[in-house]
């Protein structure tokens, strides 16, 4: 917490997506209205939200879902 109020997020960012599973890999979020979308999980922004880059080369930006993993 101590990092986040002194140095913002960005270093909070950094550490996780150093040890974050499943980064560059297919994932399937599922929306609360019960819409899904797949694509390429690539990290989250400078706000927290997910990238989600669809297979039509669009980035998707989700802030609020279910992230389900392919089974390996």
């Amino acid at each position: 917490r101590a990092i986040w109020l002194t140095d913002g997020f960005g270093p909070v960012r950094d550490s996780w997506l150093e040890r974050a599973d499943h980064l560059g890999e297919t994932i399937t979020v599922r929306f609360p209205d019960e819409r899904t979308v797949e694509g390429q999980f690539r990290g989250i922004d400078d706000h927290g939200a997910l990238e989600l880059w669809r297979p039509d080369g669009t980035c998707e930006m989700i802030a609020t879902g279910e992230v389900f993993f392919s089974a390996a």
